[in-house]
């Protein structure tokens, strides 16, 4: 299967992805920061990277756009637990 990063800062969330995804028999790397991400990304490169879009240590959106263009054959699926169109 693949290896799947896993970005978010709200542990619950991060765990049931997590879990869910180790379920279907993906290897998974958990990051609760943008900075853990970008260590994450130093050690392995993942098939798949699930984020969310407002983390605390920067702009979701941002940083997304920086991981995209350094590795523009990465997919990136991005979560949000906001519920407008305005803060997602």
């Amino acid at each position: 299967m693949s290896t799947v990063l896993v970005v978010d800062d709200d542990a619950a969330i991060r765990t049931v992805v997590a879990q869910a995804l180790r379920r279907a028999g993906h290897d998974v790397t958990v990051a609760d920061s943008l900075a853990q991400l970008e260590r994450a990304l130093a050690v392995a490169m993942p098939d798949v990277l699930i984020t969310d879009v407002i983390l605390p240590d920067g702009d979701g959106i941002d940083h997304i756009r920086s991981v995209a263009a350094r590795f523009p054959l990465l997919p990136i699926i991005v979560l949000s637990a906001q519920n407008t169109l305005t803060t997602a």
